[in-house]
């Protein structure tokens, strides 16, 4: 994860923003040839380095989310499906006080079908 931003660099973005007001102020105070104005020069230069860094750091999150996405989206129809076994569980006590069901009992059950070694169920 070397292009998210760190709590060093976030600081860093916050104090460059907060310059900014600076800058544009002395950009447009600038007397003569703004070319000549090296502290200038080389603020705008550090703010472009600093935008290009958080450019990179964006573009990397955004693919990092997007690969916990379709992480998480392969998980999805588990959960769906332990989901609606659980409700279903829950509401055999309507039919017989008999089937009642805690959630840990549920839990045990379910951790009990992840272990198995058996072929998956597919939906049809």
């Amino acid at each position: 994860m070397g292009g998210v931003l760190s709590g060093g660099d976030t600081r860093s973005n916050v104090l460059t923003g907060a310059a900014a007001p600076h800058r544009a102020l002395t950009l447009a105070t600038a007397q003569g040839n703004i070319l000549e104005n090296k502290e200038l020069i080389d603020s705008l230069n550090q703010t472009k380095s600093s935008s290009a860094l958080i450019q990179d750091s964006l573009r990397e999150s955004h693919r990092l989310q997007a690969s916990l996405d379709q992480e998480r989206d392969a998980y999805l129809p588990l959960a769906e499906s332990a989901s609606k076994i659980y409700f279903v569980i829950t509401d055999l006590s309507r039919i017989n006080n008999m089937y009642r069901f805690s959630l840990a009992s549920f839990l045990r059950l379910f951790q009990r079908a992840l272990q198995s070694k058996k072929t998956p169920l597919t939906s049809h």
